[in-house]
């Protein structure tokens, strides 16, 4: 594993600059003119405070409409060219709450999902948007508390209505909104009445459930290229995705004759790199047959669709794995809490056993005595009441 070199030890003469972006965040790193791409990577995660490092990569535009991923295998010749590189996702997390274990990653993963939401690269429809901007809120702001007049309503200066419309509202759903005549405040009462429901929610529950409402969007983590159409193949679109590819045409918009294919059946992908395009060859398994098959598709030049496909497929197998063992490690938990709970049962039975006994025994001594108590009651004499009177008349004359 490479280390990563700090500015401290690297000489003026080996030093360069490079400008590194994540949403609205920039820093200026120095790093060596002879350091790889992941001397740089790795520095980079350490100024973001990010350990689990695979679900991002650094990427930088090779055009208005292109990007090119940084290889991380290979020196970075010519990066002073570069004049900024963008800190990103190449793997989008799936399943958020296991995948995810620190704050720090959690916070950058949900500050890029959130500009991709509101850049449109995720689509969502309006019931979604409005209650992925009640969920910004609350982790921006906390608790409601915002003034409101006597109606309840919110008014155009509110800062709730400014920040929680304008800022986590994609502005293509705000078009369409305002062009079917709906007026801003009936939407912000909508994130009101979210929001209001939202109350004493952490700020980092609140990012949780606003990844967990974008993972549920159609294309949350998807990669999509275009393809050159030629004799050699049909398909003009790849898009790849947390659990396989997509194959399709153009210009078919319902997907009929698109080809897909789970990481499950992939045995092998080769990219090859060419001045006028990228040609990758995927080797697949179908499910249910024991031939290898193979698909030939190329990619315009710079793309880089090789490096997305491969993380995505790597950081697959490596959740699958991990999914199974912790699936194992899951059941032998519950076996052992199981055979705990069966001994606890055996003890509790075995007490109430023995206090069902004593419990018998004690009330066979009190119908016992009861039934003493009653022949005494039975058999006592009664005595007459002159005898108690002369009694008592003696009683008195030898007192006197």
């Amino acid at each position: 594993m490479a280390n990563a070199v700090h500015s401290d030890e690297i000489s003026s003469k080996d030093k360069t600059f490079v400008i590194v972006k994540s949403c609205h965040e920039s820093n200026q790193i120095a790093i060596s003119k002879k350091s790889i791409g992941r001397e740089l990577f790795y520095e980079v995660c350490d100024v973001f405070g990010v350990l689990e490092r695979q679900y991002f990569g650094l990427y930088f535009r090779y055009s208005e409409q292109q990007i090119l991923w940084l290889d991380l295998e290979k020196n970075k010749t010519g990066i002073n060219d570069i004049p900024i590189l963008y800190y990103s996702l190449v793997v989008y997390p799936d399943q958020i709450e296991h995948d995810i274990y620190l704050d720090s990653t959690m916070t950058i993963v949900y500050n890029l999902v959130k500009e991709a939401v509101l850049s449109n690269k995720i689509h969502c429809n309006q019931h979604e948007a409005v209650l992925l901007a009640s969920y910004a809120v609350q982790e921006e702001y906390g608790d409601l508390e915002f003034n409101t007049n006597r109606d309840n309503t919110i008014t155009s200066t509110d800062p709730y209505y400014v920040n929680g419309i304008a800022d986590n509202i994609p502005k293509r759903i705000y078009n369409i909104v305002q062009a079917d005549g709906i007026e801003g405040n009936e939407i912000s009462e909508e994130i009101y009445n979210y929001h209001r429901s939202h109350k004493f929610m952490s700020k980092r529950d609140a990012r949780l459930h606003y990844l967990k409402c974008a993972r549920s969007l159609e294309n949350y983590g998807y990669h999509r290229f275009t393809l050159i159409v030629d004799k050699h193949s049909k398909f003009g679109i790849l898009d790849i995705h947390l659990n396989g590819i997509n194959l399709c045409q153009e210009d078919d918009s319902t997907k009929l004759n698109a080809i897909r294919l789970e990481y499950d059946e992939l045995e092998e992908i080769n990219g090859i790199n060419k001045p006028n395009r990228e040609k990758i060859t995927l080797w697949y398994k179908p499910k249910g047959s024991d031939k290898i098959e193979s698909i030939c598709v190329r990619c315009i030049s710079g793309s880089d669709a090789t490096f997305v496909l491969k993380h995505n497929w790597i950081n697959y197998r490596w959740r699958k794995r991990f999914h199974i063992h912790r699936n194992i490690d899951c059941k032998q938990k519950l076996r052992k809490e199981a055979a705990e709970r069966i001994k606890d049962w055996e003890r509790s039975r075995q007490m109430l056993l023995k206090m069902n006994e004593q419990l018998l025994s004690a009330i066979c001594c009190i119908r016992t005595l009861q039934k003493k108590i009653g022949e005494l009651t039975y058999n006592q004499t009664e005595i007459p009441l002159e005898v108690m009177n002369l009694s008592g008349a003696e009683v008195d004359g030898s007192a006197s």
